[in-house]
């Protein structure tokens, strides 16, 4: 069965303002120290491809834990998630600011997102915005530390449309039941692989207009993440070699930017990426 709760609380009671996204490393890396066999190193390599899935704060607390940082949310592995909630305190500190997020499917999760010293003014202006009792949407990492979970955010954006809350609600629901549509009947994997990408498409909800407003080199490199369609996503020499009048340090600082904006994400390592829509 799935934890999706919310129903009627979901809907009532918002006030106003936006929301954030928060990002956390605080549990360190994981398994640091300790050999990892081929098979574990394959395991975590396919973690990382995996795309984004919506999830309740519920799903996120009985995930069941595997090696590592790998978790099973309906016997799918879980990479990055998507969850919508209200930002109940916020504490902040020099090195990161910490939001207490609940979406009343459960008790609050704790969402950690790194301060950055060379944010802009745009990026400080949405975390001014992320206050209490403010609807936000998180995108990020599933983590544990002393056997607490929380997320680490790698985006955190208010909530402009109540109706974000009852869409993500039913991608919720749509992704469950395709997944266990695919787990009962293996022929349909390949149809509910391509189905669920879909499913797990932000819209215009996430922010997939700002792609729209991005400017010069960021939409192109935008562009060349976004036709990709391998499991690994596309590297920085492949979009170097799409790209010959930008530099790969400008490349770079424009996958920094989309990445911290929600818009893609990195897969099997830090040189590979792919779009948060796809």
């Amino acid at each position: 069965s799935m934890d999706v709760n919310a129903g009627s609380n979901f809907g009532g009671g918002i006030s106003g303002g936006g929301g954030g996204f928060i990002a956390d490393q605080a549990g360190g890396v994981p398994g640091f120290g300790t050999p990892i066999s081929e098979s574990q190193e394959k395991r975590r390599m396919n973690n990382r491809v995996q795309s984004l899935i919506p999830v309740t704060v519920a799903q996120m607390l009985k995930a069941t834990e595997d090696q590592g940082d790998t978790y099973q949310i309906s016997g799918r592995d879980v990479y990055q998630v998507a969850f919508v909630g209200v930002i109940r305190s916020v504490t902040e500190s020099t090195a990161y600011t910490q939001y207490s997020v609940d979406d009343m499917t459960g008790p609050p999760i704790s969402v950690r997102r790194w301060v950055d010293s060379d944010d802009n003014i745009k990026e400080r202006n949405r975390r001014a915005d992320c206050r209490e009792d403010t609807y936000v949407r998180v995108i990020g990492h599933l983590r544990a530390l002393q056997g607490v979970r929380y997320v680490m955010a790698i985006n955190l954006q208010p909530i402009e449309d109540c109706n974000e809350i009852t869409y993500h609600i039913l991608e919720v629901i749509h992704s469950h039941l395709l997944q266990n549509k695919a787990s009962s009947t293996p022929t349909v994997n390949r149809s509910f692989n391509n189905n669920n990408n879909n499913v797990m498409q932000t819209d215009d909800f996430a922010g997939q207009n700002e792609i729209k407003s991005l400017s010069g080199f960021q939409k192109q490199v935008y562009d060349c993440i976004g036709v990709s369609n391998v499991d690994q996503g596309i590297s920085i020499k492949e979009i170097s070699q799409r790209l010959r009048g930008i530099s790969e340090y400008e490349i770079r600082n424009a996958t920094e930017f989309l990445s911290k904006e929600g818009h893609i994400y990195s897969t099997i390592d830090d040189d590979h990426f792919k779009s948060t829509y796809m």
